[in-house]
């Protein structure tokens, strides 16, 4: 194992340590009401996401049609899935309070996870075809090593977990309680998009087309999550994500 390959996640880690360090005070000083805490770990994840772009983790771009690229290297795609179970474990088992916001499995779950997968499809469907009519035959973003895929496949299951976490389990439950499952699906849907604001604009330069994805990816799942469980919108986010990175289309 070449442990040279972590240099990056070191320098990544070094980049968030200062904000960890503060929310940290600001826990212990202000000790946030549970639904409070909810939007630190949003905005932590917000800052655990775009920091990997600046650290050479990710990258996303719209030349020649829309793209996304992960690390080239496979201990640390690994390593970064690994460390979002560890976040969403830490989160479930000991934030008890907001734990009943998020709802793990619902109805029928064999056709939970079967409409999850087909629903990967059909997030990354309006990507293949802009891609189609722009690519001139390409492939945006340049072509994958194929020995790449299944760490990659974990990272997109397991490093989006936590992402789902957060806006198809806290956001959608608690929107849930007040304005039903339908309404629930689609907020957690416009929340998800519209904390990828920053990522689209200062981060990227991709701008509204982004948001466009983020709402629509993020109201699929936000109906997954609603229907069939938080397993079922898992599926769809991390398969569809892996299809966009994988070089497929």
């Amino acid at each position: 194992m070449d442990l040279s390959q972590l240099s990056p996640l070191i320098h990544y880690f070094l980049r968030v340590t200062p904000a960890l360090v503060f929310a940290g005070i600001f826990w212990f000083v202000i000790k946030p009401e549970p639904k409070l805490r909810i939007l630190i770990y949003i905005l932590l994840f917000v800052l655990f996401r775009d920091a990997m772009t600046g650290a050479g983790l990710w990258s996303i771009g719209s030349e020649g049609g829309f793209w996304i690229r992960l690390s080239k290297s496979s201990l640390i795609l690994v390593t970064l899935g690994a460390t979002s179970i560890v976040l969403v474990f830490i989160l479930w088992k000991f934030d008890i309070e907001n734990r009943r916001w998020v709802l793990w499995f619902r109805g029928n779950q064999v056709f939970g996870v079967l409409l999850g997968l087909l629903s990967s499809v059909a997030i990354a469907l309006p990507v293949w075809i802009l891609n189609r009519s722009l690519s001139g035959g390409g492939i945006p973003g340049g072509e994958v090593d194929v020995s790449l895929l299944l760490p990659m496949l974990w990272f997109s299951l397991a490093g989006n977990l936590y992402e789902e976490f957060l806006f198809r389990g806290y956001i959608r439950g608690i929107a849930e309680e007040k304005f039903g499952w339908l309404r629930a699906s689609f907020i957690s849907g416009i929340s998800f998009a519209f904390f990828h604001i920053f990522l689209a604009s200062t981060v990227t330069s991709i701008g509204f087309p982004l948001l466009v994805f983020t709402l629509w990816e993020g109201c699929i799942c936000g109906f997954l999550a609603s229907r069939y469980g938080l397993l079922s919108s898992a599926i769809a986010h991390g398969f569809g994500i892996w299809i966009l990175a994988s070089g497929v289309i």
